[in-house]
């Protein structure tokens, strides 16, 4: 069984009509408002900031579906349901890291950005 690519390329493509460069600064926009995001998600959890944390995870789910990057989408979503929920948002946290961190080693070794 093969394993699931962070992005589903073709699937965003096909909504850009096939524009390679455009996707690319989608992407290189992505990683840039996703770095400062958690950054900002980190703090937000840390002072138990909900609101922050629900408005955060939604923007990220966001730009991971305009990017199609089906395991960010999930997990953002993830802990927006975990922020709804009023459950502890630390492992929904890690799991959104992790899945950021999965994407951009996958960027660095792709001819994408």
């Amino acid at each position: 069984m093969a394993a699931e690519l962070p992005l589903d390329i073709e699937r965003a493509l096909a909504r850009i009509d096939g524009d390679q460069p455009l996707y690319s600064d989608l992407l290189r926009l992505f990683r840039k408002q996703t770095q400062r995001r958690l950054a900002e998600l980190d703090e937000a959890v840390r002072t138990d900031d909900r609101e922050t944390c629900r408005r955060l995870a939604h923007s990220v789910r966001g730009t991971a579906a305009t990017v199609a990057a089906p395991g960010v989408l999930h997990d953002a979503e993830a802990l927006q349901a975990a922020v709804l929920a009023g459950q502890p948002l630390q492992a929904a946290l890690a799991s959104l890291h992790e899945r950021v961190a999965e994407l951009e080693n996958f960027l660095e070794e792709s001819d994408l950005v």
